[in-house]
């Protein structure tokens, strides 16, 4: 499955791409897919922005895929962007921003989806955290706020570890809380529960790791984009034998 700024979603089965769902709004200049995200076959989410053609604002919204076809199940009414989406149990966890566009600063938040109820759980502006993401370890939703790594238990935000390394890039990606993949501004690195170490160095500073990975028992593999020589890349790693 794969969404972008034509406002479709595509499916792929093994041999063609073939477009099976389009978003058509007569209120709406474009609508882009943010994230996708799969619990099983017959339920998958897709989150994204749709701007307004009255107005120069953005509205956000969430998709549902039954194993049969897709339908909406949230439009905002406000100014807000859908940045990564997960669901544990019964619950929708959501990463959003809200871009001022102005020289105030940005509002950046975590919200969760219940029972046909959008929840603020946190809420904080960019001139005081650096930045927020929704994160998975093994089937967990994480939730990194600034340079602390938080784990949701009952509706309150546990700390489980601090990356306080000027190259932090503010994602991670983990099996467990001892085997995590960090993003780095130059590349990538590996924390076991008490020390960082890096696993690979980038050729240029114009390079970055994407928003998701792909962690297998032996292999990993990481979407990356080269700026300065305009290319999409996959990352391997193998475990040594």
């Amino acid at each position: 499955w794969i969404g972008g700024n034509d406002a479709n979603i595509y499916r792929f089965n093994g041999t063609v791409w073939n477009l099976v769902y389009s978003i058509s709004r007569p209120d709406t200049s474009g609508n882009f897919i943010k994230d996708i995200w799969c619990e099983n076959a017959n339920s998958i989410y897709a989150i994204g922005t749709a701007y307004l053609t009255q107005e120069p604002a953005q509205r956000t919204f969430i998709l549902h895929f039954d194993g049969v076809k897709w339908k909406e199940i949230y439009f905002s009414k406000n100014k807000l962007q859908f940045l990564r989406i997960q669901k544990k149990e019964n619950r929708l966890f959501l990463s959003s921003i809200i871009l001022t566009l102005t020289v105030e600063p940005d509002t950046m938040s975590f919200y969760k989806y219940e029972n046909y109820n959008l929840i603020e759980i946190y809420r904080n502006t960019t001139d005081k955290i650096t930045y927020l993401s929704l994160n998975q370890i093994g089937y967990d939703p994480y939730f990194l706020i600034g340079q602390d790594l938080n784990k949701y238990v009952n509706n309150k935000f546990v700390k489980v570890a601090s990356f306080n390394n000027q190259a932090f890039g503010y994602q991670t990606f983990g099996r467990s809380e001892k085997d995590i993949f960090i993003r780095m501004t130059d590349g990538l690195a590996h924390y076991n529960g008490t020390n960082l170490e890096y696993l690979y160095h980038f050729s240029n500073q114009y390079t970055s790791i994407l928003n998701r990975a792909l962690l297998f028992e032996k292999d990993v593999f990481f979407t990356v984009h080269d700026n300065q020589n305009d290319l999409n890349l996959i990352l391997r790693g193998h475990l040594k034998e």
